[in-house]
C-alpha cells in the first residue's frame, strides 16, 4: 500500500522507500499518476514539440577552393583544416567544363604531415562528389587538373558530426 511522507506518496521496494509516480492536484493534494488519474496537461497538437532527427547533428560547410586556375598538368592545395569533433567529410567539386580531373582528400595528425589520402578517381565530368570516414585530425583538398589546358575549380567540404 503506498504511504505518505511529507506530502510525497511512496513504496517500500526490497526495505528502501521508492516515490511513486505523481502529481499535485489543484487543491494542492497529491495523487498517483495513471490511467484514471492522468497528468493534466493544456498542450495541444500544434504546441506539442516534434522530434527532428538532425537536431542533434552539427555540419560545417567549408569552401576550399574558390573559382582557384589550376594550370594544366597542375595541382593545386587547401590550407589544412581542423575536423575535430567530427567524423565524416563529404566534398563537393566543380569544374569550369570537361576536363580529366581528379579530387584528393589528404590527412594529417598535426596539420603538417601528410599520413594518408582518399580521392574521387579521375574523370571528365564537371562535377563530383564523395563522403569519407575522416582518417586523421586534419585535413586538406588538392585539385588536380590532368587536361592540357588551365581550368577554373570549385570545392566545398562538409564535416559532419
Amino acid at each position: 500500500m503506498p504511504k505518505k511522507i511529507k506530502d510525497i506518496l511512496f513504496t517500500y521496494l526490497y526495505g528502501i522507500a521508492v516515490p511513486l509516480p505523481q502529481h499535485e492536484k489543484k487543491d494542492g493534494s497529491m495523487v498517483l499518476t495513471g490511467e484514471n488519474n492522468p497528468i493534466p496537461s493544456s498542450l495541444k497538437d500544434s504546441a506539442i514539440m516534434q522530434p527532428v532527427d538532425i537536431q542533434g547533428h552539427y555540419q560545417k560547410t567549408i569552401q576550399t577552393h574558390a573559382a582557384v586556375s589550376v594550370p594544366a598538368s597542375g595541382l593545386s592545395q587547401s590550407a589544412w583544416f581542423d575536423t575535430d569533433g567530427f567524423d565524416k567529410i563529404g566534398i563537393t567539386f566543380k569544374n569550369d567544363g570537361p576536363a580529366n580531373s581528379i579530387v584528393y582528400v589528404y590527412y594529417s595528425p598535426d596539420g603538417v604531415n601528410e599520413a594518408g589520402f582518399d580521392n574521387i578517381p579521375q574523370s571528365t565530368t564537371t562535377t563530383k562528389k564523395a563522403v569519407y570516414e575522416i582518417g586523421a585530425r586534419f585535413v586538406r583538398v588538392g585539385l588536380s587538373n590532368q587536361d592540357t589546358v588551365a581550368h577554373t575549380m570549385n570545392a566545398w567540404i562538409y564535416l559532419k558530426a
